[in-house]
């Protein structure tokens, strides 16, 4: 895959993430963050050619995304973000991580390197952020959409909570079709692997949505909102969900993301494409 096509799938995945979920705030504020390119000046341009030696023949093939890695694991080096944000976004990192490295079958060695080079040589003192370690363990999430998506509930439900409570448009009925879409994956997930016999066998997974299960009780515990969500089992409301568009009529508009940015022809071109997309699109889709 061509350095192009692969900015343009980065494109489509920020793309969605305004279009479907605006309301995780912090989760798109961090996707930007990580994904910067870096200054031209930056320390950490002699810190990857002087200190990450052990694989030199793929340093230079990576060598953008190595420095942005860097660069973002410096963020929690410096106390960017209080010990109860790192809980949080560690999993954006390692989402935005996996998502630029997994079509290269010869990335992960390189990874694990600049992991432990960065902990071991950054600074006097041995910083075990974010560790790779668990970036690795968690690949069985970061690997399936659903269950990224599913995992960025315990991070968001208050807000979402809140959404739901005041009713407004457009947030309410995007937050609707998410819970929709988690409760489903979580319905069949759930099933598929976590029975009594399987559970030893899907760990990671099984304690995933087991944090889904409690985290949505407490929404399912608000007597406001309980009957208008969907129930975690059935997947079915009590009270129909009035006032939002089907969601296929959303999934239509939102395929129409993958050829916006190649016909702007400039990759410098996406970045508009984004912000047409967030306040028309959106609009569109949600009759407002």
């Amino acid at each position: 895959m061509g350095c192009y096509q692969k900015h343009l799938g980065n494109i489509n995945i920020l793309a969605h993430i305004i279009l479907y979920y605006p309301f995780l705030d912090n989760l798109l504020s961090a996707y930007k963050k990580f994904d910067k390119v870096l200054e031209i000046n930056d320390e950490l341009y002699s810190f990857y050619d002087d200190k990450v030696t052990d694989v030199p023949e793929i340093k230079q093939k990576y060598k953008n995304i190595s420095l942005k890695l860097l660069r973002n694991l410096r963020i929690f080096a410096n106390n960017t973000y209080s010990v109860s944000q790192m809980y949080e976004y560690c999993p954006y990192l390692y989402h935005w991580l996996y998502i630029n490295t997994k079509d290269y079958d010869d990335v992960n060695l390189l990874i694990s390197i600049i992991f432990k080079d960065f902990q071991t040589n950054w600074s006097s003192i041995n910083i075990n952020i974010c560790p790779y370690d668990l970036y690795n363990k968690k690949e069985v999430i970061l690997k399936s959409n659903d269950l990224v998506k599913l995992s960025y509930f315990k991070f968001n439900h208050e807000s979402i909570k809140d959404i739901l409570k005041k009713g407004e448009k457009p947030n309410y009925c995007l937050c609707q079709k998410y819970l929709e879409e988690c409760v489903n994956t979580y319905k069949t997930m759930n099933a598929s692997h976590c029975s009594i016999t399987q559970k030893q066998n899907n760990e990671e997974l099984c304690t995933e949505l087991s944090q889904f299960n409690v985290h949505y009780s407490y929404l399912t515990s608000d007597l406001t909102i309980r009957e208008k969500i969907p129930d975690i089992y059935t997947g079915e409301r009590k009270h129909e969900l009035l006032d939002c568009p089907p969601k296929e009529e959303v999934s239509k508009l939102i395929s129409d993301v993958k050829t916006l940015p190649t016909a702007f022809g400039t990759i410098a071109g996406a970045t508009s494409v984004l912000a047409l997309l967030y306040k028309v699109n959106s609009k569109i889709i949600l009759n407002v």
